[in-house]
């Protein structure tokens, strides 16, 4: 069986175990350095005395009160702020000051109160310097045992109430005590201790002891060398009765319980704390993750629909092409005796045929073709936009859950710079677009696509370069469409037959097909960059959503196991006799 010592030292091994590997978790996970501070000071403050801390209102009358419960003036007193500091009071044998690390100044005091206690005089929570108000508040959570002060002048403010939720918070043990009651009648001062006890459980769920005290009465009766009036004092004080509490508190067990709840509360606060922030998150990165699927579904959605679109536009140019095949059957037909007295006057038939067949059908295809790229050059534009409308939209709707995630951290800041990474990447991109020069660039990279299919066309049917066969060398037109029409029909033209009406719709038909191809080809390419780019701008922060949620899941994991340890030091501490 383990000695009343072994127990002790058993779970002071177990918590500093827990502690350390919180810290361990906390710093990995990138926490704010605080919070990894606080728990390094929470495992320091394991080996010191016993840390009493005193709270309250700049006007709640601390000063007094700790100068009544020492029974000495350790402290200033007055009706404006006169703590500007955090002071820690410790026992020496003699007087002393010293400034220690963090704005604090360390007093002893050869007080035999002191002796197992160390108390912690805080500036008031509503303090004019705000940074010393912050003092207060991180230090709280190092505390053994809270005593709360609130004046009965103005009993239980806002400010104390959102005090006391944050010393709750920390799990924290709290004595409530309104000081100053000598301003009240006797019959009031029960019914401002139900009002206070109504209030703390109303609004915070806690039911700690409430004691009715006079700090000038206390002091007045501890200075009185008469005895039956020292006692009459100090129970009108209301002193007796908590000095009593406190005495029962500073027993071995208990002293030895309460410093090994005090860690356990920190510990456990904030695992609570970052398992709510990992689980927010966790829900935020999968809606993230929703809204990159949105993302990918629109660009593919885009593709396709783009590609469909496109044929219908591509067929438009077909029908160009047909309508010269009906009219060239007409020439065939209507113009037989007239090719064969012009045989070999390979000029007036070309005139001819340029003039009553092909009949402007270069500015007809032009246009259609820069109708097709302004097109999808627009198209581009437009779903450039679409990104930016919902990123942006996106980034507004989650302002709330974004903040219920937010622990101090960067991840809140890492995560808007990638969201607006994107949002900055697709307005930059429809801002800067130069529509002229985009246009004129896919048409160039067209003309040069589909020329390059003319002239392997013509090859094929032995004509030669399409360009060089033009009288005049003529330049080609953006598709080269013309030209290869033009350089067909002109050899068929020229040629005798009966075959030649069908041998140019079968030519014309398979160079419909080849620069139908090339020119989709070359817009395919063109879509896929256009996608390829927009999706670009979005896997940064695909990965990102990624890799966060398999944080958060590891987080989760690791905090469940801590929560679990806590508990069960936390049952072992209830439980045992030390």
């Amino acid at each position: 069986m383990q000695t009343l010592g072994g127990r002790r030292e058993t779970l002071v091994t177990r918590e500093r175990a827990l502690l350390e590997s919180l810290i361990e978790f906390l710093t990995g996970f990138g926490a704010p350095t605080g919070d990894v501070e606080l728990l390094r000071r929470t495992l320091a403050d394991m080996g010191d005395p016993f840390l009493l801390v005193v709270v309250g209102e700049f006007n709640a009358g601390k000063s007094a009160f700790i100068n009544a419960l020492i029974n000495e003036d350790v402290t200033a007193e007055g009706s404006l702020p006169t703590t500007d500091r955090i002071t820690v009071l410790k026992h020496s044998h003699d007087r002393s000051a010293k400034e220690a690390p963090g704005g604090i100044v360390e007093r002893g005091f050869p007080s035999e109160f002191l002796r197992a206690i160390s108390i912690v005089d805080t500036p008031g929570t509503n303090a004019v310097i705000r940074h010393h108000e912050q003092l207060s508040r991180e230090f709280v959570p190092r505390s053994d045992l809270v005593l709360f002060l609130t004046s009965a002048e103005r009993p239980f403010s806002e400010s104390e109430r959102e005090y006391m939720r944050i010393i709750r918070d920390w799990g924290k043990k709290i004595i409530l005590v309104v000081t100053k009651v000598d301003v009240l009648a006797r019959d009031e001062k029960e019914k401002m201790r139900e009002f206070v006890q109504e209030q703390v459980q109303t609004l915070l769920g806690l039911t700690p002891p409430v004691f009715m005290i006079s700090s000038r009465t206390a002091r007045k009766a501890k200075g009185s060398a008469d005895r039956a009036e020292r006692e009459r004092l100090m129970g009108e004080s209301g002193f007796d009765e908590l000095e009593g509490y406190v005495s029962n508190l500073m027993s071995q067990k208990d002293l030895a319980q309460l410093k090994l709840q005090s860690p356990l509360g920190v510990a456990e606060e904030l695992v609570r704390r970052y398992r709510s922030a990992s689980g927010e998150r966790a829900k935020l990165l999968t809606e993230d993750a929703k809204m990159v699927e949105s993302l990918d579904s629109q660009l593919d959605a885009y593709r396709e629909e783009t590609r469909r679109d496109f044929e219908v536009r591509l067929g438009q140019i077909a029908l160009v092409v047909n309508e010269i095949n009906g009219r060239a059957d007409a020439w065939f037909e209507a113009n037989s005796g007239f090719r064969t007295s012009l045989f070999g006057r390979k000029g007036e038939l070309q005139e001819r045929f340029k003039e009553e067949v092909i009949a402007g059908t270069d500015e007809v295809v032009d246009k259609k073709v820069r109708e097709l790229i302004n097109w999808l050059v627009f198209r581009h534009i437009k779903q450039w936009r679409q990104i930016v409308d919902y990123i942006e939209l996106h980034r507004n709707a989650d302002l709330t859950r974004r903040l219920a995630g937010d622990i101090g951290d960067d991840f809140v800041v890492r995560r808007d710079a990638l969201l607006h990474s994107i949002s900055e990447a697709a307005t930059n991109a429809v801002q800067s677009y130069d529509y002229k020069a985009e246009a004129d660039r896919l048409a160039k990279s067209l003309k040069g696509a589909v020329a390059k299919t003319a002239a392997t066309e013509a090859g094929s049917m032995g004509l030669g370069d399409p360009a060089t066969e033009l009288s005049g060398g003529g330049s080609l037109d953006i598709t080269g469409t013309t030209t290869a029409l033009l350089v067909t029909g002109v050899e068929l033209a020229a040629r005798p037959g009966r075959k030649a009406r069908e041998e140019f719709r079968t030519q014309t038909s398979a160079l419909r097909e080849r620069l139908n191809a090339a020119v989709q080809r070359q817009l395919e390419t063109e879509l896929d960059a256009a996608v390829k780019g927009m999706h670009g701008t979005v896997v940064p922060y695909a990965n990102f959503v990624q890799s966060e949620l398999n944080r958060m899941k590891m987080a989760e994991s690791i905090l469940g196991k801590l929560g679990g340890g806590v508990t069960a030091i936390r049952g072992a501490v209830d439980s045992s006799s030390l």
